[in-house]
Protein backbone atom coordinates (compact mmCIF):
# COMPACT_ATOMS: atom_id res chain seq x y z
CA UNK A 1 0.00 0.00 0.00
CA UNK A 2 1.31 3.41 -0.96
CA UNK A 3 2.34 5.52 2.05
CA UNK A 4 0.30 8.74 2.39
CA UNK A 5 2.21 11.89 1.51
CA UNK A 6 1.07 13.89 4.53
CA UNK A 7 -0.82 13.72 7.82
CA UNK A 8 -4.15 14.73 6.34
CA UNK A 9 -3.96 12.04 3.65
CA UNK A 10 -3.09 9.48 6.33
CA UNK A 11 -6.04 10.68 8.40
CA UNK A 12 -8.41 10.28 5.45
CA UNK A 13 -6.98 6.84 4.76
CA UNK A 14 -7.68 5.78 8.35
CA UNK A 15 -11.27 6.99 8.08
CA UNK A 16 -11.69 5.14 4.79
CA UNK A 17 -10.44 1.87 6.29
CA UNK A 18 -12.76 2.22 9.28
CA UNK A 19 -15.67 2.84 6.95
CA UNK A 20 -14.76 -0.23 4.89
CA UNK A 21 -14.60 -2.34 8.03
CA UNK A 22 -17.97 -1.00 9.16
CA UNK A 23 -16.72 -0.43 12.70
CA UNK A 24 -16.63 2.55 15.05
CA UNK A 25 -13.78 2.16 17.56
CA UNK A 26 -13.80 4.03 20.84
CA UNK A 27 -11.96 7.35 20.59
CA UNK A 28 -10.98 9.59 23.51
CA UNK A 29 -10.75 13.11 22.11
CA UNK A 30 -8.84 15.71 24.09
CA UNK A 31 -10.66 19.04 23.72
CA UNK A 32 -9.82 22.46 25.10
CA UNK A 33 -13.07 24.27 24.22
CA UNK A 34 -16.35 24.06 22.33
CA UNK A 35 -15.29 25.94 19.17
CA UNK A 36 -12.29 23.68 18.52
CA UNK A 37 -14.23 20.54 19.43
CA UNK A 38 -17.07 21.42 17.07
CA UNK A 39 -15.04 21.16 13.88
CA UNK A 40 -13.20 18.03 15.02
CA UNK A 41 -16.44 16.28 15.94
CA UNK A 42 -17.92 16.97 12.52
CA UNK A 43 -14.91 15.29 10.94
CA UNK A 44 -14.91 12.29 13.28
CA UNK A 45 -18.38 11.34 14.48
CA UNK A 46 -19.26 9.13 11.51
CA UNK A 47 -16.20 6.95 12.14
CA UNK A 48 -15.71 6.74 15.91
CA UNK A 49 -17.58 6.24 19.16
CA UNK A 50 -16.35 9.51 20.69
CA UNK A 51 -15.88 10.62 24.26
CA UNK A 52 -14.38 14.05 24.89
CA UNK A 53 -11.77 14.32 27.63
CA UNK A 54 -11.53 17.81 29.14
CA UNK A 55 -8.09 18.00 30.73
CA UNK A 56 -6.84 21.58 30.59
CA UNK A 57 -5.05 22.59 33.78
CA UNK A 58 -3.31 25.30 31.76
CA UNK A 59 -6.43 27.45 31.45
CA UNK A 60 -6.30 30.55 33.64
CA UNK A 61 -8.00 32.14 35.50
CA UNK A 62 -10.48 29.73 37.07
CA UNK A 63 -13.40 31.73 35.68
CA UNK A 64 -12.06 31.24 32.15
CA UNK A 65 -11.62 27.52 32.73
CA UNK A 66 -15.23 27.12 33.82
CA UNK A 67 -16.54 29.36 31.06
CA UNK A 68 -14.92 27.19 28.40
CA UNK A 69 -16.06 24.02 30.13
CA UNK A 70 -19.67 25.24 30.35
CA UNK A 71 -19.66 26.17 26.66
CA UNK A 72 -18.51 22.65 25.84
CA UNK A 73 -21.08 21.06 28.16
CA UNK A 74 -23.84 23.10 26.55
CA UNK A 75 -22.67 22.34 23.03
CA UNK A 76 -22.36 18.55 23.20
CA UNK A 77 -26.10 17.80 23.69
CA UNK A 78 -26.93 20.14 20.81
CA UNK A 79 -24.38 18.44 18.58
CA UNK A 80 -25.74 15.02 19.52
CA UNK A 81 -29.28 16.17 18.74
CA UNK A 82 -28.48 17.78 15.41
CA UNK A 83 -26.06 15.14 14.13
CA UNK A 84 -27.74 12.08 15.67
CA UNK A 85 -24.51 11.39 17.54
CA UNK A 86 -23.76 10.12 21.04
CA UNK A 87 -20.65 12.02 22.10
CA UNK A 88 -19.82 11.73 25.79
CA UNK A 89 -17.81 13.98 28.12
CA UNK A 90 -15.32 13.20 30.88
CA UNK A 91 -13.89 16.02 32.98
CA UNK A 92 -10.59 15.64 34.78
CA UNK A 93 -10.27 17.47 38.08
CA UNK A 94 -8.87 20.96 37.57
CA UNK A 95 -5.30 21.26 38.90
CA UNK A 96 -3.67 24.53 37.77
CA UNK A 97 -1.11 24.52 40.60
CA UNK A 98 0.61 21.38 39.33
CA UNK A 99 0.54 22.71 35.77
CA UNK A 100 2.16 26.00 36.86
CA UNK A 101 4.93 24.24 38.77
CA UNK A 102 5.79 22.23 35.65
CA UNK A 103 5.75 25.17 33.22
CA UNK A 104 6.66 28.34 35.12
CA UNK A 105 10.37 27.94 34.40
CA UNK A 106 9.53 28.61 30.73
CA UNK A 107 7.15 31.51 31.30
CA UNK A 108 9.24 33.84 29.14
CA UNK A 109 9.06 31.60 26.10
CA UNK A 110 7.20 33.11 23.17
CA UNK A 111 3.92 31.54 22.12
CA UNK A 112 4.55 28.30 20.24
CA UNK A 113 7.96 27.59 21.79
CA UNK A 114 9.08 24.90 24.25
CA UNK A 115 6.62 25.86 27.00
CA UNK A 116 3.76 25.20 24.60
CA UNK A 117 5.27 21.89 23.45
CA UNK A 118 5.57 20.85 27.09
CA UNK A 119 1.93 21.78 27.63
CA UNK A 120 0.76 19.75 24.62
CA UNK A 121 2.62 16.74 25.99
CA UNK A 122 1.28 17.31 29.50
CA UNK A 123 -2.35 17.17 28.36
CA UNK A 124 -1.87 14.45 25.75
CA UNK A 125 -0.19 12.17 28.26
CA UNK A 126 -3.08 12.59 30.69
CA UNK A 127 -5.49 11.75 27.88
CA UNK A 128 -3.53 8.64 26.88
CA UNK A 129 -3.26 7.47 30.47
CA UNK A 130 -7.02 7.65 30.85
CA UNK A 131 -7.68 6.04 27.46
CA UNK A 132 -5.25 3.21 28.14
CA UNK A 133 -6.84 2.33 31.48
CA UNK A 134 -10.46 2.65 30.34
CA UNK A 135 -10.64 0.56 27.20
CA UNK A 136 -10.36 3.18 24.49
CA UNK A 137 -8.80 2.24 21.17
CA UNK A 138 -7.82 5.65 19.81
CA UNK A 139 -6.73 9.04 21.15
CA UNK A 140 -6.75 12.38 19.31
CA UNK A 141 -6.61 16.06 20.18
CA UNK A 142 -8.39 19.10 18.77
CA UNK A 143 -5.24 21.19 19.26
CA UNK A 144 -4.29 20.68 15.61
CA UNK A 145 -7.19 22.93 14.55
CA UNK A 146 -5.56 26.19 15.64
CA UNK A 147 -3.66 28.32 13.13
CA UNK A 148 -1.30 29.25 15.98
CA UNK A 149 -0.30 25.66 16.71
CA UNK A 150 2.10 23.54 14.68
CA UNK A 151 0.24 20.33 13.86
CA UNK A 152 3.47 18.55 12.92
CA UNK A 153 4.95 19.14 16.38
CA UNK A 154 1.71 18.12 18.12
CA UNK A 155 1.57 14.89 16.13
CA UNK A 156 5.25 14.13 16.78
CA UNK A 157 4.58 14.52 20.51
CA UNK A 158 1.53 12.27 20.24
CA UNK A 159 3.43 9.58 18.35
CA UNK A 160 6.29 9.63 20.87
CA UNK A 161 3.95 9.42 23.87
CA UNK A 162 1.99 6.62 22.23
CA UNK A 163 5.00 4.32 22.70
CA UNK A 164 4.27 4.36 26.44
CA UNK A 165 0.68 3.20 25.84
CA UNK A 166 0.75 0.38 23.26
CA UNK A 167 -2.88 -0.62 23.81
CA UNK A 168 -4.13 2.56 22.12
CA UNK A 169 -3.48 4.28 18.79
CA UNK A 170 -2.74 7.97 18.52
CA UNK A 171 -4.72 9.37 15.60
CA UNK A 172 -2.64 11.88 13.66
CA UNK A 173 -4.78 14.82 12.59
CA UNK A 174 -4.60 18.24 11.05
CA UNK A 175 -8.09 19.54 11.69
CA UNK A 176 -7.31 22.92 10.13
CA UNK A 177 -7.10 21.25 6.70
CA UNK A 178 -10.05 21.21 4.28
CA UNK A 179 -11.39 24.50 5.71
CA UNK A 180 -11.61 23.08 9.23
CA UNK A 181 -11.16 26.51 10.78
CA UNK A 182 -13.94 28.00 8.65
CA UNK A 183 -16.19 25.15 9.80
CA UNK A 184 -15.35 25.91 13.43
CA UNK A 185 -16.21 29.59 12.96
CA UNK A 186 -19.51 28.71 11.27
CA UNK A 187 -20.47 26.28 14.03
CA UNK A 188 -19.44 28.71 16.76
CA UNK A 189 -21.71 31.33 15.22
CA UNK A 190 -24.58 28.89 14.68
CA UNK A 191 -24.50 27.63 18.26
CA UNK A 192 -23.73 31.07 19.77
CA UNK A 193 -20.58 29.83 21.47
CA UNK A 194 -18.05 31.96 23.28
CA UNK A 195 -14.83 32.11 21.24
CA UNK A 196 -11.80 32.93 23.41
CA UNK A 197 -9.02 35.25 22.27
CA UNK A 198 -6.03 33.47 23.86
CA UNK A 199 -4.83 29.89 24.19
CA UNK A 200 -5.46 29.62 27.90
CA UNK A 201 -2.42 29.81 30.16
CA UNK A 202 -1.49 32.91 32.18
CA UNK A 203 1.54 33.47 29.95
CA UNK A 204 -0.59 33.68 26.80
CA UNK A 205 -3.18 36.09 28.18
CA UNK A 206 -3.55 39.46 26.41
CA UNK A 207 -2.11 42.24 28.53
CA UNK A 208 -5.47 43.97 28.91
CA UNK A 209 -6.84 40.92 30.71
Amino acid sequence: MKRPQNTYDAFLQTLYHLHQQNKKPKLLLHACCGPCASSALCQLYDYFDITIYFTNDNIFPKSEYYRRLEELKNFIPKFNRDYHASVGLIIKKYDPTTWLSAHSLFKDNKEGQYRCHLCYAYRLKQTMEYASSHGFEYVATVLTLSRLKNSKIINEIGITLNKEFPSITYLETDFKKNKGIDLSIDLTTHYHMYRQDYCGCPYSMPKEK
